[in-house]
């Protein structure tokens, strides 16, 4: 799980840097679980890692957006994944938000 969350974070990290000059896009084969596990990280690096607190932090809430816009998203298996790289935020940004 150590280097999923690593490779979560750069992944994050890159995406943010990237979406400073353009958009990003994210996809996986399907766009029902994978894409949308790291759209939700993506998301709470930004609550945490820089302070953009009107982000929410609730992963159901974030699922429940993601839904709104593809029908067909679901956590699967990804949750407990996504509570890891929310807790590795938490132990480097503290849970207050906002850490840059």
């Amino acid at each position: 799980p150590t280097l999923v969350v690593d490779t979560l974070h750069k992944m994050a990290e890159a995406m943010w840097g990237a979406q400073q000059s353009g958009s990003v896009a994210v996809h996986c084969l399907a766009g029902l679980h994978r894409a949308p596990a790291v759209v939700v990280c993506y998301q709470l690096y930004r609550h945490y890692a820089l302070g953009h607190t009107h982000l929410s932090n609730n992963i159901m809430e974030i699922y429940a957006r993601l839904r709104s816009v593809r029908p067909a998203v679901a956590p699967l298996g990804y949750i407990e994944l996504i509570k890891l790289y929310e807790q590795h935020m938490i132990r480097l940004h503290g849970a207050g938000a906002g850490g840059r």
